[in-house]
């Protein structure tokens, strides 16, 4: 089944700006959850998961999908550090909250 394509582009459009989101600190609430470097290399990834998508394997740019392979495991490491960096955040709170408890 072919999705409509104003369904897929307002869906993708939604996913990027979730991911955009995610690089913003919200002051006194919370640190930013993935860097703009990590936020930029994932931007990416999901430009080319649309591409995947909604276009014939015969079309796809070879050296972007090399780049793209090659590149992941920095990419991964670098998200991976952020997210562990935010969740150690997560544990920074839920030991104040209960040492407050205490």
């Amino acid at each position: 089944m072919i999705e409509d394509y104003r369904v897929v582009s307002a869906r993708i459009r939604q996913e990027l700006k979730e991911l955009e989101q995610m690089s913003f600190e919200i002051p006194k609430l919370r640190p930013v959850i993935l860097s703009q470097e990590s936020v930029n290399m994932l931007n990416e990834y999901l430009a080319f998961r649309h591409v995947v998508r909604n276009v014939y394997a015969f079309q796809f740019d070879p050296l972007r999908v090399e780049r793209l392979v090659n590149g992941l495991p920095s990419v991964i490491s670098k998200v991976k550090a952020d997210l562990e960096s935010f969740a150690s955040f997560l544990e920074q709170i839920v030991s104040q909250t209960e040492t407050e408890k205490d």
